[in-house]
């Protein structure tokens, strides 16, 4: 069954805890069955479940290479010999929007899955970036931890310090345009 994989870049986008990297396993994991050569990659900063695997909300888990830079992307997948290029948490990596584009020029199906906006409402330069190439785009929703609706943003709990900081539940919540603080148009606390 070792066939040729369609040559697509998708990218899965939503707010924390919507199931972005459960399609991004899951799709792995259609790959692998098919007899493809995947390389996967995370940020070496997210080491919230594991250092060497994609681990989703839900418990799936497949091994990935951490990573820092792009840079490291591009030689890994190369030097791999790799058809598909899996990346969990992409807007974390410097540089991984310029890989995945010049992975997908050379003829390598790519998949990501990511934040697309910060909790300040902000959109990641990396992700924002390598959208304008994509194939497909599937934006995924959680359900807002205010009033129940589809939630699209992540709301940071905690103060921290930076646009990108590691955490889970203990630190994030997702929740809808209308819940979140820095919209303005509903109290979250009501």
């Amino acid at each position: 069954m070792n066939r040729k994989p369609i040559w697509e870049f998708v990218v899965y986008v939503g707010s924390m805890f919507s199931g972005k990297s459960s399609h991004l396993v899951s799709a792995v994991e259609r790959h692998r069955i098919r007899g493809s050569k995947v390389a996967c990659f995370k940020p070496s900063i997210d080491d919230r479940y594991a250092d060497d695997a994609i681990v989703t909300h839900a418990g799936g888990k497949i091994g990935a290479i951490p990573v820092s830079h792009g840079k490291d992307i591009t030689r890994i997948a190369s030097t791999m010999n790799a058809d598909i290029v899996a990346i969990d948490e992409a807007f974390m990596i410097e540089g991984s929007a310029d890989a995945c584009i010049e992975l997908f020029q050379s003829g390598l199906s790519v998949y990501v899955s990511s934040i697309e906006i910060s909790s300040t409402l902000k959109p990641f330069f990396e992700i924002e970036k390598m959208m304008t190439y994509a194939t497909k785009v599937k934006k995924c929703t959680a359900v807002c931890m205010s009033c129940g609706d589809d939630a699209h943003v992540t709301h940071r709990k905690i103060p921290l310090d930076g646009e990108i900081s590691v955490g889970g539940a203990d630190t994030y919540e997702p929740l809808c345009w209308g819940c979140h603080p820095l919209t303005g148009k509903r109290d979250v606390n009501s």
